[in-house]
């Protein structure tokens, strides 16, 4: 069964396929294999097996992401061109702030409209709207999903558009 997740990463998928179609844009072939690259720098694969385990065995989030930052500065230390200091992990843990503090105001944004429009019975109306509009008809649910994606997604990032837009659209029955 399609879900609106898959149904929105299928459509970028086609999108970029096809932008990059026309306009002549190829994959490079690498001039090694994949086996030899992975035997030779398998290491760096540690990091995200060790948040994937402890996340698997019940650990926090938080627990296994400060294992997983460990985890990469262990890695960096494997090869001489890649060892993070102290000043470079100042420098990469001042860019992990920003970004986070992007993100956390992305949220902030996203839960405020999310709220207004669940505590104001929006959403329950929005879906009876969009059923009686469209008539049973699938294409035009569609299409009325992607106009009110458009409608409530203008002023926030093309993320928080895309989670507004999950969470009013999975209120169709």
């Amino acid at each position: 069964m399609l879900t609106s997740d898959t149904m929105y990463f299928f459509s970028v998928f086609v999108i970029v396929h096809y932008a990059a179609k026309k306009d002549g844009i190829v994959g490079e072939k690498s001039s090694e294999r994949a086996w030899e690259i992975l035997k030779t720098e398998w290491f760096y694969i540690l990091p995200l097996a060790t948040i994937t385990v402890f996340m698997l065995a019940g650990y926090s989030p938080g627990y296994s992401a400060i294992l997983g930052i460990v985890a990469c500065i262990v890695v960096s230390w494997f090869n001489k061109d890649s060892r993070i200091d102290l000043h470079g992990f100042v420098e990469a843990s001042r860019y992990g702030v920003e970004s986070s503090l992007k993100i956390g105001a992305t949220v902030g944004v996203i839960s405020i409209i999310i709220g207004v429009l669940t505590y104001s019975g929006l959403v329950l109306t929005f879906a009876d709207i969009v059923i009686e509009l469209a008539d049973g008809k699938l294409f035009l649910t569609i299409d009325l999903i992607a106009l009110a994606s458009l409608v409530l997604g203008m002023g926030v990032p093309v993320t928080a558009a895309y989670l507004i837009t999950a969470v009013v659209a999975r209120c169709l029955p």
